[in-house]
């Protein structure tokens, strides 16, 4: 037995480069129409540029209704990548940690920033995660289709 599968990473959908990304996008389909069809897509890190929902809806017209419609019976999966987070809704780290010091230490290049980092950031992940506006729409609009 053996999984064939297509791996589609960072294409960073913006208001930039429409024709160059359209054709790349038309590209990537009719490649895929070609060959047998895989058992499982992939789509990962950075869909979006800035992880607004104009991005994804741009993405889903253009790109991710063709690809599913063309792989109709492969099950989709997508992982975000850093780009997929709206910033303009991001605090800095300097804004949320309260402490100018320990904001700075943060954002050091060294071990002690390190340690910092792993300490705060293991705090956040023990938290409730919040999701953009922008990667809710993305999660509703790319859920693997219904098999047939």
């Amino acid at each position: 037995m053996f999984v064939r599968w297509l791996h589609i990473s960072d294409v960073h959908e913006c208001e930039r480069e429409h024709s160059f990304r359209r054709r790349m996008y038309l590209d990537i389909v009719e490649e895929a129409r070609r060959h047998p069809k895989p058992d499982l897509v992939f789509l990962t890190g950075d869909m979006a540029f800035a992880g607004t929902e104009r991005e994804y809806l741009s993405l889903e017209e253009h790109f991710i209704s063709p690809l599913k419609t063309a792989l109709r019976d492969s099950l989709f999966f997508t992982v975000p990548g850093n780009h997929d987070v709206e910033r303009s809704r991001a605090l800095k780290p300097r804004l949320w940690i309260g402490d100018p010091a320990e904001a700075k230490l943060f954002q050091s290049p060294d071990e002690a920033g390190a340690r910092k980092r792993g300490e705060i950031l293991l705090r956040l992940i023990r938290q409730k995660p919040r999701v953009s506006a922008g990667f809710r729409h993305a999660r509703r609009h790319f859920r693997r289709p219904e098999m047939h």
